[in-house]
């Protein structure tokens, strides 16, 4: 029952404008304090890929010396370890992995199909601001989009081990769900969660037949081609997308410079983003709260030592997915779709995509 509310962090307070929104925070940690309580009363429990948690730790303490903003450090941290305490939870709670993703695709199916009927519903939620129109109907299209590309292996894995009707309906909602987010950085991810499965199953699994992998690669080499054409409409639709991207990389940078070993403190970007965006061409018309890249913005709050734990927390994970396979594959491709969303986007400061990142690693790093 609580993994299953742990996995329904991206329907909580859905739609909003703000995906990001404090009251998924909120339930976050709610969810947090029961999972702990769980584990205070179970037997042995196990802590998977603990020198990268122990990093990830270190980092949080060490960027204590330069904050400034205590309410948004306690905001940030407090994720940071909510979603530790569901990486542990996960490892050790009594699920298995096709059971996770069944709760994966059900919470898939209503997260994509209940985007679709308000779409066709037309009903104003911002009447007054028609620019949202779009966001109106996925909480913000960038986070709907990453949280997409994140939910998408297990439930295209447990699509293809059981070859029920729903799920492939599931699936077919997320990709129209995912087209209309405009969204280029997730659609790119899926693709190379697509590639990366051919290619470990080529090589991992030479008993398959050739010419299923010929059929997967002809179906990614057409998606690759449809995904191009609507992506040069994109950049025709939103062509300041990527300057501004890069005005708030280049105060990041900057940031870093000056803060090169501890950081500023979790969730301390913002704060000290305002004199760094200036030099880098910001013209301060907006709060910045993050910089719309995670490595740049972990290593500028937690410091090397910060990044590195996350980075070792995803290579631990594909090491334990690559012996194993089945499942386990499934989730690390949906950490793979995390990673590369992260370079333009901030999936490790939102709760439902950081939630799913924290509960594959610990459902991947699980013993049996």
């Amino acid at each position: 029952m609580l993994i299953s509310l742990i996995l329904l962090t991206p329907l909580f307070f859905f739609p909003i404008h703000d995906g990001f929104g404090i009251a998924k925070v909120a339930y976050m940690a709610v969810l947090a304090a029961f999972a702990a309580y769980r584990l205070w009363r179970m037997d042995g429990v196990r802590i998977p890929h603990w020198g990268a948690l122990g990093a990830i730790m270190v980092g949080l303490v060490i960027g204590m010396k330069e904050v400034i903003n205590w309410y948004e450090y306690l905001l940030q941290a407090g994720m940071d370890i909510a979603g530790i305490t569901f990486l542990i939870y996960a490892a050790n709670v009594e699920r298995s992995g096709r059971q996770v993703s069944r709760i994966i695709a059900g919470t898939a199916l209503a997260f994509s199909g209940f985007a679709f009927v308000l779409w066709i519903s037309k009903i104003p939620f911002y009447a007054a601001r028609p620019e949202w129109a779009w966001e109106s109907t996925m909480g913000n299209t960038g986070f709907a989009a990453g949280m997409i590309a994140a939910m998408f292996p297990p439930v295209a894995w447990l699509a293809w081990k059981e070859k029920k009707a729903w799920l492939w309906l599931t699936l077919g909602l997320m990709v129209i769900h995912l087209d209309f987010t405009l969204s280029k950085t997730p659609m790119i991810s899926l693709l190379v969660a697509g590639f990366l499965a051919v290619f470990v199953t080529y090589f991992m699994a030479p008993r398959l037949r050739i010419w299923r992998i010929a059929v997967a690669m002809s179906l990614l080499i057409l998606i690759t081609w449809g995904a191009a054409t609507g992506m040069s409409a994109i950049d025709i639709a939103r062509p300041e997308s990527l300057q501004i991207r890069q005005i708030y990389w280049s105060g990041a940078i900057l940031m870093i410079q000056d803060f090169p070993f501890f950081g500023v403190g979790r969730g301390n970007f913002q704060s000290y983003f305002p004199p760094y965006g200036a030099q880098s061409g910001d013209l301060g018309t907006f709060l910045v709260d993050y910089a719309h890249n995670d490595y740049l913005q972990i290593i500028a709050e937690m410091g090397p030592i910060g990044l590195a734990g996350f980075v070792g927390l995803f290579v631990l994970s594909w090491i334990r997915a690559l012996k194993d396979r089945g499942w386990r594959l499934s989730m690390a491709l949906g950490l793979v779709t995390i990673a590369i969303n992260a370079l333009t986007f901030f999936p490790m400061h939102t709760a439902g995509i950081a939630t799913y990142f924290w509960v594959y690693a610990g459902m991947i790093g699980r013993e049996a």
